[in-house]
């Protein structure tokens, strides 16, 4: 800008202090220019020659306003995405998409970034409203916080990151990691509550789910064994946040009853 004609025909038009030939790479917008605050926008906002260049640990990094699920940044299944926790209080919501019988789990990363986060994950039903599940860290800034969740209804759903203290700053950095798995071999197709019309195990050794969806609510499965074999069948329902007390019986083709379990608790019955 030594040369005048150069500062007069390219004077400061949007009022930041900085001119065109001076490095202000967007002259009609004051909040861009040399110094300018990087921010998560599609901008180069500080003019480096570098776009949303904020040294976050990941090729995907939240965009602000994302504090509530109707702002929610979308993450992609079996993906990760990167932010910060600020200014204290800051909640980074995102919303995900998921098939039908999918387990999830939600893997926080910020000790091994340095930061000062003490990680908090809640996941939230489709409503946004209605949380499903949260997790802490350790409180010491060593494990971060992670949890695990086997979602029945496919839909779409959030995760939310807070502080533990309600804090927040720069340094308040994480990435946020969904990876999915598809643990069922089969799913139930009601009616199966006799043996008529039970549903049949045809991957053994394998997973089997379903839903008890009322108090009568009856799910039988068949499947062919040959004798001298030993099976056990194992239920998994507390383990997995249900309020399920199940309960087992196994019985032959002719419907006797060759072992039962006792009732509430996630039951398993060895046979042979």
């Amino acid at each position: 800008c030594a040369d005048n004609a150069c500062q007069v025909a390219l004077k400061d038009a949007d009022g930041d202090g900085h001119m065109p030939c001076g490095g202000d790479c967007d002259d009609g917008d004051a909040a861009v220019h040399p110094g300018a605050t990087e921010v998560v926008n599609g901008v180069d906002d500080d003019c480096n020659g570098a776009i949303d260049d904020l040294g976050l640990p990941c090729a995907n990094p939240e965009s602000e306003d994302n504090d509530s699920h109707t702002f929610a940044d979308p993450v992609l299944m079996d993906g990760q995405i990167c932010g910060f926790i600020d200014p204290p209080g800051d909640v980074d919501w995102f919303t995900f998409t998921v098939p039908s019988w999918t387990s999830v789990e939600f893997d926080t990363d910020a000790a091994i970034h340095g930061s000062t986060l003490l990680s908090r994950i809640r996941v939230w039903d489709d409503d946004g409203v209605t949380m499903v599940a949260e997790a802490d860290s350790d409180g010491m800034g060593g494990e971060d916080a992670e949890l695990s969740l086997l979602f029945i209804d496919a839909g779409t759903y959030y995760v939310s990151m807070h502080d533990e203290l309600d804090g927040g700053s720069v340094d308040h950095v994480y990435t946020l990691t969904l990876s999915s798995s598809s643990p069922c071999d089969v799913t139930e197709v009601e009616p199966n509550n006799g043996t008529a019309n039970a549903d049949p195990l045809t991957v053994m050794p394998g997973v089997a789910c379903g839903v008890i969806s009322g108090f009568v609510d009856l799910d039988v499965y068949s499947f062919f064994a040959v004798a001298g074999e030993t099976w056990t069948f194992d239920v998994a329902a507390g383990s997995l946040g249900s309020s399920l007390d199940s309960q087992m019986f196994l019985e032959d083709s002719a419907g006797t009853t060759l072992e039962q379990d006792a009732p509430f608790g996630d039951p398993s019955i060895t046979y042979t």
